[in-house]
């Protein structure tokens, strides 16, 4: 039935205009959708057939011919990706050598199903193996599924219209757990990539598979006006699913409140329409589709380490340009792939299903121990290195003027993290704290997003994204690593409060899929930080009026300065890391709103920055933190928020920030 390959051609085609990220296809990933129900018609129709001749399921023969289908290609690819970051420093993250193992063990789609993991990230973070998910969630489904359909064709034996409904009631159930679930904010990864949540959409070809081949239903449709109804019709769905595909985006509530379940069924009609003569089976057989098709697996598997690779930077290209490449390479790889790997595997290679297993098994162990043994490069041209003057990092900045060193302290962060190093500087100058001097080092980048760099817009305007800023979180690792240090702090944030690219869309703090991306980010860097094993005093973000160099712009013209984004932000900032061990929020922000003359006296800030005077007000504040927390009493209570909770027996330091002496007080036991 070449129909079926044009379906394949079609769904794939929504996938690689979603991934080049034009606004027109801002819902091809439902294409991904629409292969699922392709697949579970596929593996319903083959395995009853096998089952009205034998009255059996040849399990170890469908799992052979499944992986001869779908591991081959996929160790091609991951191979390809390997060599793309040791070469080129494509796909060059964190988190490569985990991605390497999820795919080889067919399980992306769970390591994608938690916050830190999330599908906006897998794009910008520009990982160039988390689009495999939908290959694991397969795999899993033809690991599961035979062994489901063997026990329930002994159970209902031949009444398959029995069998049919039960599969039925599962998609449904699939679906209704996934509309539930998806009223969590964060369940949404859950949702989104579980196999438990999307097989509903693979279940809607297992039941019209058992239809398809139910007399009685063929009967049905054998009708002229029935028939009429679905080879016309068809085309009506085929029109829906490029509407859903055009305008339903990815963060969008219905995605999972009916528009998968709608592609399903859309996608169903498409299928059930090429199983016969018609203008819709005509039209998804004609040569380009089905040739498309029949290539369509190894032109996902390629399709977005080649668009990693093929980039605007590399090409020189952009726009419908750069897409024309970009499909161009894709296909052209997916077809030696499929001539030189897929066929060979599937049709021609004969090997004993143990030699063949343990020769996959083999590869797979060999990939992942040259991902683990070859090192993660950064991206070009960037540094990892912390003294060498090319990125962002410096040791012994602020060190003691000639007491002991009561604490060694890494200050994490942007501009307002580095106005603040003239009040460390003080604080040791201070005879008061001859006996209390702060050792500081700082991993600092200015107007560096927390959420890292990207298609950023502040005060209106792009920004580029410095390499400094690229190498940002990479290097923090490095930084923790370069000395013992006795607590972190980090401060930043500012750069956060524009606009940025997510899944194709401008959002911004306040949006639901924005805040969740950036709840993953925050996740993301305290869990770099947690491995310092040291206290983390995160404080939050200030409250600011910034402005461009137009003077016929003020600080009001601008979204960036809405008090409500600073507020967003410092509430996913104690929701995130509020519980976590060894963290603890510093509110900056309600100290400042208690300052005399308001939050934003000039005495104390200057733009996004503080003062001389004002950073030295702020130290006196921090440091008692900073001490009370590293001290031997160990004492702020982790996962709270300090100014709220922490209560020692120690004597802690209260500041008022026009005041340059301290007043003591002691707090009872905590």
């Amino acid at each position: 039935m070449p129909g079926l390959h044009g379906i394949r051609a079609l769904a794939l085609a929504a996938v690689l205009v979603f991934s080049q990220g034009f606004e027109l296809g801002r819902g091809g990933f439902l294409g991904v959708s629409t292969a699922f129900t392709l697949t579970g018609f596929l593996l319903a129709t083959l395995a009853l057939a096998e089952w009205s001749q034998s009255s059996q399921l040849a399990l170890g023969r469908f799992w052979e011919r499944r992986a001869r289908r779908l591991v081959p290609p996929q160790l091609l690819a991951v191979l390809g990706v390997i060599v793309l970051q040791i070469t080129v420093r494509v796909g060059s993250v964190p988190s490569f050598r985990g991605d390497v193992v999820a795919a080889l063990t067919f399980t992306t789609n769970w390591r994608l199903a938690y916050p830190a993991e999330g599908f906006a990230r897998s794009f910008s973070e520009l990982s160039a193996l988390r689009h495999l998910w939908p290959v694991a969630l397969t795999a899993q489904v033809f690991l599961i599924f035979p062994l489901l359909f063997t026990l329930m064709m002994w159970i209902t034996g031949r009444q398959w219209r029995l069998a049919g409904m039960l599969w039925g009631i599962g998609a449904l159930a699939s679906f209704g757990g996934a509309w539930v679930l998806s009223e969590d904010p964060d369940a949404r990864d859950l949702v989104y990539y579980g196999t438990h949540t999307r097989a509903g959409e693979v279940l809607v070809g297992v039941v019209l598979g058992y239809a398809v081949l139910s007399p009685s239903f063929r009967k049905v449709i054998s009708r002229p006006r029935n028939l009429r109804l679905v080879r016309y019709g068809s085309l009506g769905a085929l029109a829906g699913l490029a509407l859903l595909w055009t305008f339903v985006s990815y963060d969008s509530s219905a995605v999972f409140h009916g528009v998968t379940l709608l592609n399903a069924l859309l996608t169903g009609w498409v299928i059930l329409a090429v199983t016969m003569p018609g203008p819709t089976a005509q039209l998804l057989g004609v040569w380009p589709l089905r040739t498309i098709g029949q290539i369509s697996y190894g032109a996902y598997l390629f399709h977005w380490p080649i668009y990693l690779l093929l980039d605007e930077d590399r090409t020189g290209l952009e726009g419908v340009a750069l897409f024309g490449t970009r499909v161009g390479a894709t296909l052209a790889a997916a077809a030696v792939s499929y001539w030189l790997v897929e066929v060979p595997f599937r049709w021609r290679i004969r090997a004993p299903r143990f030699q063949l297993a343990s020769g996959m098994a083999i590869a797979s162990v060999v990939l992942i121990a040259v991902a683990f043994v070859l090192p993660v490069k950064p991206p070009a041209n960037i540094s990892l290195t912390v003294d060498d003057g090319s990125g962002p990092g410096d040791l012994d900045v602020v060190t003691s003027t000639g007491g002991p060193e009561a604490a060694r302290v890494l200050l994490v962060g942007d501009q307002l993290a580095e106005s603040l190093i003239g009040g460390f500087q003080a604080w040791n100058e201070d005879s008061d704290h001859a006996d209390q001097q702060l050792h500081l080092d700082t991993h600092i980048t200015e107007d560096c997003p927390l959420g890292g760099a990207g298609d950023v817009v502040t005060l209106g305007r792009p920004v580029s994204s410095s390499l400094d800023c690229e190498a940002w979180r990479l290097r923090l690792p490095r930084m923790l690593d370069a000395a013992d240090y006795d607590a972190v702090v980090v401060l930043m944030g500012v750069a956060d409060l524009g606009s940025r690219d997510i899944v194709g869309e401008q959002q911004h703090l306040g949006n639901a899929s924005y805040d969740h991306w950036f709840a993953g980010q925050i996740d993301a860097t305290a869990d770099v930080l947690s491995e310092a094993n040291v206290p983390v005093l995160w404080a939050t973000l200030p409250h600011v009026r910034m402005d461009d160099d137009d003077p016929s712009t003020q600080w009001p013209d601008f979204d960036d300065n809405d008090p409500r984004r600073v507020d967003r932000f410092n509430e996913l900032l104690t929701g995130t890391i509020g519980d976590r061990d060894g963290f603890t929020v510093v509110d900056l922000n309600a100290w400042l709103q208690d300052a005399p003359r308001g939050e934003f006296n000039p005495d104390l800030r200057t733009g996004t920055t503080f003062t001389e005077s004002g950073a030295g007000s702020v130290v006196q504040w921090l440091a008692a933190r900073v001490l009370d927390a590293t001290g031997p009493a160990g004492t702020t209570n982790a996962g709270t928020t300090a100014d709220e909770t922490s209560t020692t027996s120690s004597t802690t330091t209260t500041i008022t920030p026009d005041a340059s002496d301290t007043t003591e007080t002691t707090a009872p036991s905590g």
